[in-house]
């Protein structure tokens, strides 16, 4: 059949043919990889689009892009502010405000409550704001940094806490001391430590006529670890969960003060009991306690968060795929 030369399809004898312009080459569609589907470690924060989860908290060992050394220094400082604060409230506060089971406790324990909240916001973003060995024990066991991590936060931590009784040391007025009917300014330093039986605050409240045994030391110091490691892996790690973690600090400070003296923290309660080998006192002969409780606490509160945190896990590997298949529909 002729072509009719006036049909727009066909080119006149005069009209060269149009060149046909090549086909667009079709973007190939990447696959989703394992990898790109794993939610960012516990010190990361993982931004969704609009109307999803804004934080997630999940995964082994996987920091926010800060190497060990600054982790170390933020552990370094923070735990340094914080012994600072709890052994500076508790030495002074207790001799020119009351005793340790009136207005010292209380100005103790909520004064250590401010500092860890402050602290914890600054830090969490860094190291995950543990401050405590018994955290990191239990953050190991949690699956939250390697076992190697938590040896060198320990020692941080350790560092940090004696470095803060050092400074208060120095600062002891000597007239403070005589006034007190301290032998010396490490005497004076050793009201500070923690301890039971004779060295526990209600022991020293009635003249030795009743205190609390070692029992009721190894039953506090641990279960009241155990709580605060538990807040701490609970929450997700933002500064969100500072007020929660300080206010649970603060809380169990008040309750095992008249007890124990609050210690929950070994860091804290070595960094006293350097200052005060030699004196008469009891404090560094019962240091153990103040080791093996908080440690054992940290462990018990991690071995929970593994035992119970697959429902937390499950939700939020759900949460990833809704993110994800927004983004597909975008």
């Amino acid at each position: 059949m002729p072509t009719d030369p006036t049909s727009p399809s066909s080119p006149t004898p005069d009209e060269p043919a149009q060149p046909v312009e090549p086909a667009q080459p079709v973007e190939e569609v990447q696959p989703v990889t394992e990898a790109a589907t794993q939610p960012p470690g516990p010190d990361e924060v993982w931004l969704a689009p609009a109307g999803g989860v804004d934080e997630i908290d999940l995964g082994p060992d996987r920091t926010s892009g800060y190497g060990l050394a600054q982790r170390l220094g933020a552990e370094t400082f923070g735990t340094f502010a914080l012994v600072l604060v709890v052994v500076g409230t508790l030495l002074y506060g207790t001799t020119l405000y009351g005793t340790p089971s009136e207005l010292g406790a209380l100005g103790t324990g909520l004064a250590a409550g401010f500092a860890l909240i402050g602290l914890y916001t600054a830090f969490v973003h860094v190291s995950g704001a543990h401050l405590n060995p018994a955290v990191s024990v239990g953050s190991a066991i949690a699956g939250r940094i390697t076992a190697l991590d938590a040896l060198f936060y320990v020692i941080a931590q350790v560092i940090g806490g004696a470095l803060a009784v050092a400074v208060l040391y120095t600062t002891i007025p000597a007239q403070l001391v005589s006034l007190t009917g301290s032998s010396s300014a490490t005497a004076f330093l050793a009201k500070t430590a923690n301890g039971w039986g004779e060295a526990s605050a209600l022991s020293v409240l009635s003249s030795g006529q009743a205190e609390f045994g070692l029992v009721a030391a190894l039953l506090v110091e641990t279960l009241g670890t155990a709580v605060l490691v538990g807040v701490v892996l609970a929450s997700r790690p933002s500064a969100r969960s500072a007020t929660a973690v300080g206010v649970t600090y603060a809380a169990l400070i008040l309750l095992a003060g008249p007890i124990t003296g609050g210690g929950f923290n070994p860091a804290r309660s070595t960094a006293v009991d350097l200052f005060v080998i030699g004196t008469d006192g009891p404090a560094v002969g019962q240091l153990w306690l103040f080791w093996v409780a908080p440690l054992v606490g940290g462990a018990i509160a991690g071995l929970a968060k593994l035992a119970f945190g697959q429902r937390e896990r499950g939700e939020i590997e759900a949460a990833l795929a809704q993110a994800e298949a927004d983004l597909a529909e975008a």
